[in-house]
């Protein structure tokens, strides 16, 4: 009777049932992913990489064993860790003394009610964003986005010996877990597959048809979706009219314009790290489960979406337990937060683990093996990696040959009112940065994780004489644009909060905003490399019988009879059957400079026998520059 009435009343207690649900929950995970993982070591999937070619299936076979049996193991230990928990409130229930707390703190300042009329706005901004970003959607794909659909979305044409074109189809299995040179970013890639695939069933092309639309939408809609999170994110935490500033500068923000309308993860990313801001406030605000989950599969997306955004990740949980662990200090009950938080990152780990580990044995061959993570990171890279996060555009301008390219130092010595917009910038952000860290405990974690995140990631990798790219840092752009907002804000309190203060924060705001605009009407017309173009130029000068050669295979996706040149000798052999069919002759050579490429580019330009057809201009580096030429004597 004792052991009866001690539990109803355990169980009549919320602090009780609030940790009894999830502890059994992971216990009976822990439990059948312990079975199942049992299950695939007698099948030995295990020892699936031990081919000496293994495939995708095998990658998968051994990535999901591994993460079966890990996850088994952190269940069993996140069960334990609540059961030790319940343990301690059941004692506490028992001898009629007081627990911690369970539910939720209630915000002081709850701006969750967002009228009809806001929404009617927000639908505007959103459209006159949309309309900066859809004419970037049928631009041509670029050497990235060219390796994603060849080799994780659509396939690819080979020619046969009979110069018949054959398509290969990709398998799913390569979709999901092919990763041989570290770049598949697995969301945009199922994403990207399935709307392709629906693509080429209502329209009718046939297989191996080019739609970049189709590819780029699901980044299009996630990086729409970005700016309506992170609307909500700062509305909640800074009021409305930060929230409106917010919205409108990082629709306009370069980069966001660029990299949300691109056949790569980048649009999930931007949405998972708004989602993480958002996130983290609403559990800071009330303490509640259902936040803390949603944060730790905000962070899991974030990962998944590209994996580079691991140093932003590092530092904001890193910045999130400082905050939970001083708050525990001081306030009675707070440990409860560590542990939701704790919980929170293990689920997101689980999910990680689950979907990507298969793909990680592959990552790490790519950095050790491919040249180009190998580098130097230094003042360059420090140019164009500030320059990106706060214009949105390189620092260095490394094609000054190409009369549109688009770089900070370009800019300033053309329009030298463009130091006044450096100014600004940076002293706004400077402002706003400290502003925050001062009066928000979730704000403050948002402006700080980007910035120390790229000083780690330029330790870590530059320490082992690896190279990231610039953009790779993208992450950091809205956490950027929340402290801009704030200096703005905090500008106009040191003006006393007049009239004229608030003209002068205005004029700030419009010239960033202007500025940013500028860069963003040329990405609007500009792709990275038009490879599109190209190949329809280079078939148009070879005519329907010609031959049509180029230096880089990524154009054979737009015109399967291209002929690859693989060498500079393959050159030779091109022009030889050219004069003896009598048939025109059109060649193309790209990443001039690079291998044997700059060989074919000095004969085509410098020999006599070609004559330059176009030039099509690239963006950033002069090696995405690409160059037509056109046989002199083929008939």
């Amino acid at each position: 009777m004792l052991v009866e009435t001690n539990f109803k009343k355990a169980l009549s207690d919320a602090r009780v049932r609030h940790w009894l649900g999830p502890g059994l929950v992971l216990a009976v995970m822990a439990l059948v992913l312990g079975i199942l993982s049992y299950r695939m070591m007698r099948g030995e999937w295990w020892a699936a990489l031990a081919s000496d070619k293994p495939g995708p299936e095998d990658f998968a076979r051994w990535g999901t064993y591994w993460a079966v049996t890990i996850n088994a193991v952190l269940l069993g230990a996140g069960a334990l860790s609540v059961a030790i928990r319940l343990n301690v409130i059941v004692r506490r229930v028992l001898r009629g003394g007081e627990g911690e707390e369970v539910g939720g703190r209630k915000s002081e300042d709850v701006r969750n009610s967002v009228r009809r009329r806001e929404w009617l706005w927000l639908l505007l901004v959103l459209v006159l964003a949309g309309g900066l970003r859809w004419p970037r959607m049928d631009l041509s794909f670029y050497n990235d986005e060219v390796h994603t659909f060849r080799n994780y979305i659509a396939g690819w044409y080979k020619l046969s010996d009979d110069g018949t074109p054959k398509w290969r189809q990709i398998k799913w299995s390569e979709t999901l877990w092919q990763n041989k040179r570290g770049n598949n970013l697995a969301p945009c890639s199922i994403s990207g597959r399935l709307f392709y695939d629906a693509w080429i069933k209502i329209s009718g092309a046939p297989v191996g048809a080019v739609s970049e639309t189709a590819v780029r939408l699901p980044q299009f809609v996630t990086g729409m979706a970005s700016l309506v999170v992170l609307w909500l994110a700062v509305r909640r935490m800074g009021g409305a009219r930060a929230a409106w500033c917010v919205l409108v500068l990082a629709a306009l923000h370069p980069w966001h314009v660029r990299y949300s309308t691109e056949a790569r993860s980048y649009g999930f990313m931007l949405l998972a790290v708004a989602w993480c801001f958002y996130s983290l406030h609403r559990a800071l605000e009330d303490n509640r489960w259902r936040w803390w989950l949603s944060l730790g599969f905000a962070q899991f997306l974030c990962l998944w979406s590209f994996t580079g955004a691991v140093y932003f990740l590092a530092v904001f949980d890193g910045a999130v337990l400082i905050v939970l662990s001083f708050d525990a200090i001081k306030r009675r009950g707070g440990w409860t937060s560590i542990a939701r938080f704790g919980i929170s990152l293990l689920l997101g780990a689980m999910l990680t683990l689950q979907l990507m580990l298969p793909t990680v044995p592959q990552l790490l061959d790519a950095m050790r093996e491919l040249n180009s993570v190998k580098g130097v990171m230094g003042r360059g890279w420090w140019a164009d990696a500030l320059s990106g996060v706060f214009f949105g555009m390189r620092g260095w301008d490394l094609d000054s040959a190409n009369p549109d390219n688009l770089a900070l130092l370009r800019e300033t010595a053309q329009q030298p009112w463009w130091w006044l917009v450096v100014a600004v910038v940076v002293l706004a952000w400077g402002t706003g940065t400290v502003r925050l860290l001062r009066r928000h405990a979730a704000g403050g974690i948002w402006v700080l994780s980007g910035p120390v995140a790229l000083l780690l990631s330029w330790a870590v990798m530059s320490g082992q004489g690896k190279y990231m790219h610039s953009w790779y840092l993208l992450f950091a752009v809205p956490g950027m644009v929340v402290s801009v907002v704030a200096g703005l804000e905090c500008l106009e309190e040191r003006l006393r909060g007049g009239r004229m203060s608030r003209v002068a924060a205005g004029l700030c705001g419009l010239m960033i905003a202007i500025s940013w605009l500028a860069a963003d009407l040329f990405y609007m017309g500009h792709t990275k490399e038009n490879l599109r173009g190209l190949a329809e130029a280079g078939r148009g000068l070879a005519q329907p019988r010609g031959i049509y050669a180029a230096m880089i295979a990524d154009v054979v996706n737009y015109d399967p009879r291209v002929v690859l040149l693989k060498t500079a000798a393959a050159l030779d052999d091109v022009i030889a059957k050219a004069r003896k069919d009598g048939l025109p002759l059109a060649v193309s050579v790209g990443h001039v400079g690079i291998g044997e490429s700059q060989q074919v580019f000095d004969r085509l330009s410098g020999s006599g026998e070609f004559e330059e057809a176009a030039v099509f201009r690239g963006m950033d580096e002069a090696q995405f520059t690409h160059y037509l030429f056109r046989l002199r004597d083929a008939r």
